[in-house]
């Protein structure tokens, strides 16, 4: 009976340590679980969000380009070899439309688009490196593209072409790798005003960009990727390790470019730089297309590359990045050159 009775205690205990050790092993495991939900964060603003489309487009494409009118945004692109160009509807979703709503057969070799607005009215300027002819057209209200008001023939080998505003006046900046500048006014109807500046700065230059905080216009500007020395048609240095210049203006009021605020030495090979805007702070977004290594950067309210705020590296060739934004929704556009193969990721 004695013996029954130690054989009884010892099963009770035994069983009253396992009931234990499985509600501290339930617990462990919940708690683990909360521990690994508190872990997870929120997507840091400004980063690069998931691929929301993949696209393939025309390999010939050269040319991209988004504009909105009214509220609405569209995506105009460009045959550089075939002179085809066409314009999608981008969706409310950030997808490009499955049909354009317009193509053109224009001539080709036009290397330079860019669309501005004034009053209102947008505006496409194209330009043609190999000729200098200028063309600017009017934008209807449906996207598609309109009357021509501006035929010019400028020099050729404009390289950069962008346009900025200042106190309601919109400008037109030129750059050649030469290192000349010109600046002119645009008029309100559109067409290519007064010259307000001539530079001639040293030569290399290759990226021009500006942006704008709190009311304050800069220009940024970089010398990109440059791998090799050529004398004669033949390779006589390596240079893929040198240092390329960057230098941050502030602009001036009446649009000519003002003191430089920045200057530093970035590693070779940088050929994308684009500025965009997630919940009023201004990024800077900047990639080598040879290697795909991209790094996002805070810009500070003084105009300044501020914090690295995140690195990637998507493989190479892509060449062309755009920014565009539906319905208050940043998005960014990606093109891998000579295939068509385009990819949209949002902005988180």
């Amino acid at each position: 009976m004695k013996n029954k009775l130690i054989v009884s205690l010892v099963l009770i205990v035994s069983l009253s340590v396992n009931s234990f050790a499985q509600i501290r092993s339930k617990n462990k495991l919940i708690k683990k679980k909360v521990n690994q939900t508190t872990v997870q964060k929120a997507p840091v603003n400004g980063t690069i969000g998931s691929v929301i489309s993949t696209r393939q487009l025309d390999k010939e494409v050269t040319e991209s380009q988004f504009y909105t009118i009214n509220n609405k945004t569209f995506l105009f692109l460009y045959q550089y070899s075939t002179g085809v160009a066409k314009i999608y509807p981008m969706n409310n979703d950030g997808k490009i439309g499955v049909n354009p709503i317009k193509e053109y057969s224009w001539s080709s070799k036009w290397t330079i688009s860019e669309f501005y607005t004034i009053n209102n009215q947008t505006y496409l300027f194209l330009y043609k490196s190999s000729t200098g002819t200028v063309h600017i057209h009017l934008m209807n209200n449906n996207g598609t593209i309109g009357d021509m008001i501006f035929d010019k023939k400028w020099s050729t080998k404009w390289r950069r072409v962008e346009f900025y505003t200042i106190n309601n006046q919109t400008y037109l900046y030129l750059m050649k790798y030469s290192g000349l500048v010109r600046i002119h006014k645009m008029d309100s109807d559109g067409s290519v005003g007064s010259l307000v500046k001539e530079y001639n700065w040293s030569k290399g230059w290759t990226s021009a960009e500006f942006y704008t905080i709190n009311n304050q216009t800069y220009l940024f500007l970089l010398k990109g990727a440059i791998y090799h020395k050529i004398k004669y048609g033949i390779i006589i240095a390596d240079n893929k390790d040198e240092k390329r210049p960057v230098r941050i203006h502030k602009m001036n009021t009446d649009g000519s470019v003002g003191e430089m605020i920045m200057e530093r030495k970035w590693t070779n090979g940088w050929s994308n730089v684009e500025f965009y805007k997630k919940n009023n702070q201004t990024y800077l977004f900047i990639s080598k297309s040879k290697t795909g290594f991209t790094r996002i950067h805070k810009v500070n309210q003084r105009g300044l590359v501020g914090e690295l705020v995140k690195e990637y590296d998507w493989g190479s060739k892509w060449g062309t990045s755009e920014f565009f934004t539906v319905n208050n929704t940043p998005y960014l556009f990606l093109k891998r050159s000579g295939t068509g193969e385009s990819i949209i990721n949002k902005v988180n």
